[in-house]
C-alpha cells in the first residue's frame, strides 16, 4: 500500500505481547493528591495574582499559569517516582481547578481591601441609606460589575458587559485547565514499571546502519522490511530493570511520512540488543574522537 502524501504524519504501530506492571492504587497517594494538589494550585494563583500587574496578557496568561501546574506535578511525581496514573491526573485537575478559582478569588479579595480602604461616601454626595448600603456591600456580584466599568478584556479590548465578565472567568479558567492537561499529558501516558515503582528512562538511543538494524531485527524476532533511510532506535527501561524493556524503532519513508514502531523486549531480548546498541555507540564515539583529532 502506498505511503500517504501528507507530511509528517505519525504512524504507529504496537507489538504488545507484554506489559509493564502497572502502578498499585494507594489510599495515601491518594489523600495526598487530595493536599498537594491544591496546595500548588494556590500557590500558582497567589503567583498570578502577583504576576498580573506587571505582565498579564489576555488568552497568553492563563496558558502560561496552567502550563506552571502542570509541570509542577509532572515534575513532584517524577521526582517521588509515583506512577498511578488516576491518581496524577485527578492531581492536576484539582491544581488547575484551584488556581483557575483561586487567581479570581484573589483578586475579589484585593478588590474588597481597595474597597475599604476608600472612603464610603464621596465628598459632596448625599448620605441615604440606600447609597451607604450598595456601597457598602463587597459582593462578588459588584467586584463583576467594578470590573467590566473599568473594562475587562476578553481578547479585546473594548469594555465588557458583567455577563462577558463572567464569561472571560470561565474562559480563562477551562484555558488554563486546558493547558495543564497538555503539558501533563505526554509524561503521564509515558510508560512506568509497578514493580520497582519508577518511570523508564532512555538507557541508549542511537541512529543505526542498515547492517546493525538487520543485526538487531533477527536478535528481537522481528521481521523489519527494507527502510529508505537508516532508523532511529531508543531502548528504555525502568530502573530496577525487572520490567520488560521497550524499544521505538522510527524512520522516514516517502513523501516526508515518518513510521513509528514500538516493541516491549523480555529480559534476554533486552540484554542482548542492549549490548549490541552500546557495542554501536562505542564504535561511533571512538570514530567521533578519531575526526577530533
Amino acid at each position: 500500500m502506498a505511503d500517504s502524501p501528507a507530511k509528517n504524519l505519525v504512524q504507529l504501530q504496537e507489538k504488545a505481547l507484554i506489559r509493564p506492571t502497572p502502578a498499585r492504587f494507594s489510599w495515601a497517594a491518594l489523600a495526598a493528591a487530595l493536599l498537594v494538589g491544591p496546595a500548588i494550585g494556590l500557590g500558582w494563583a497567589w503567583t498570578a495574582e502577583a504576576l498580573q500587574d506587571y505582565f498579564a496578557p489576555p488568552g497568553i496568561f492563563p496558558l502560561l499559569i496552567g502550563v506552571f501546574c502542570g509541570l509542577t506535578v509532572v515534575v513532584l511525581v517524577r521526582y517521588l517516582q509515583f506512577g498511578h496514573r488516576q491518581t496524577i491526573f485527578l492531581a492536576v485537575v484539582l491544581t488547575a481547578l484551584v488556581a483557575a478559582v483561586g487567581r479570581e478569588y484573589l483578586a475579589f479579595r484585593t478588590w474588597c481591601c481597595l474597597k475599604e480602604s476608600l472612603p464610603i461616601i464621596a465628598p459632596g454626595e448625599t448620605d441615604t441609606r440606600e447609597s451607604h448600603r450598595e456601597q457598602a456591600r463587597l459582593s462578588f456580584d459588584n467586584f463583576l460589575r467594578d470590573e467590566a466599568q473599568q473594562g475587562r478584556t476578553l481578547f479585546t479590548t473594548y469594555a465588557d458587559r458583567r455577563w462577558a465578565v463572567w464569561l472571560s472567568c470561565a474562559i480563562e479558567g477551562l484555558l488554563l485547565i486546558f493547558s495543564a492537561l497538555a503539558v501533563s499529558l505526554p509524561a503521564v501516558v509515558a510508560p512506568y514499571c509497578g514493580r520497582c515503582g519508577s518511570w523508564y528512562r532512555t538507557e541508549i538511543s542511537i541512529r543505526l546502519d542498515p547492517i546493525t538494524a538487520e543485526r538487531l531485527a533477527t536478535l528481537i524476532d522481528l521481521e523489519l522490511r527494507k527502510v529508505p533511510r537508516p532508523p532511529r532506535c531508543r531502548l528504555s527501561i525502568c530502573q530496577g530493570r525487572c520490567g520488560p524493556a521497550r524499544l521505538e524503532l522510527s524512520w522516514e519513508r516517502a513523501y516526508g511520512t515518518v513510521e513509528l514502531l514500538r516493541l516491549w523486549l523480555e529480559k534476554e531480548q533486552f540484554q542482548a540488543a542492549a549490548a549490541l546498541l552500546e557495542n554501536v555507540q562505542k564504535v561511533v564515539k571512538k570514530k567521533a574522537g578519531g575526526n577530533v583529532g
